[in-house]
């Protein structure tokens, strides 16, 4: 089994921290900016239909491209703004802080690790029914990759040979 790295590709003996990059919730922003710059011309050009409909049509286009313009520039704003979110996975486990918000939870309590299709997420679920809900893009991984990730360390870590003693007896 390789060793994990860091997002970088360095190799972390006790952990490695991955970064959820500010652009990851931007697609959605790109989107409406993409469909406003399609449908606000189409709009405007309705307007000069002579017909009521079409300019009732024009009036909403209009309406919902500048919605979707101010949507756009909200996300893009709060995404910047936002504090940094980060995946820690070390030997003892994993550490999730997003918004400002630190979820810390040991291996040893970690009884399963599943991607949840409906969350779109990997969910890590301990020993007394609480999970922490992890979203693809740490480290710019996809949701396979990162779960790979996520298990690796799990195993890694909860393996007998990961525990202190067992490592001097091997040698010994």
């Amino acid at each position: 089994m390789s060793e994990p790295t860091n997002e970088d590709g360095a190799s972390e003996g006790d952990g490695e921290i991955l970064g959820l990059p500010p652009d990851v919730d931007l697609p959605d922003a790109r989107l409406r900016t993409v469909a406003a710059c399609v449908v606000l011309p189409l709009s405007l050009l309705l307007f000069a239909a002579p017909s009521m409909a079409a300019r009732a049509f024009a009036l909403a286009g209009v309406a919902a491209s500048v919605f979707w313009l101010r949507a756009a520039g909200r996300a893009r704003r709060e995404a910047a703004s936002a504090p940094p979110s980060s995946l820690r996975l070390d030997p003892e486990g994993l550490e999730l802080v997003e918004a400002g918000v630190s979820a810390r939870l040991p291996w040893t309590a970690v009884v399963d690790v599943e991607v949840d299709d409906a969350a779109v997420g990997i969910r890590v679920v301990s020993s007394d029914g609480t999970s922490v809900l992890v979203r693809p893009g740490y480290g710019r991984l996809g949701l396979v990759e990162l779960h790979e990730r996520i298990v690796t360390w799990w195993r890694r870590s909860t393996s007998p040979a990961s525990e202190p003693g067992a490592r001097a007896a091997d040698h010994g």
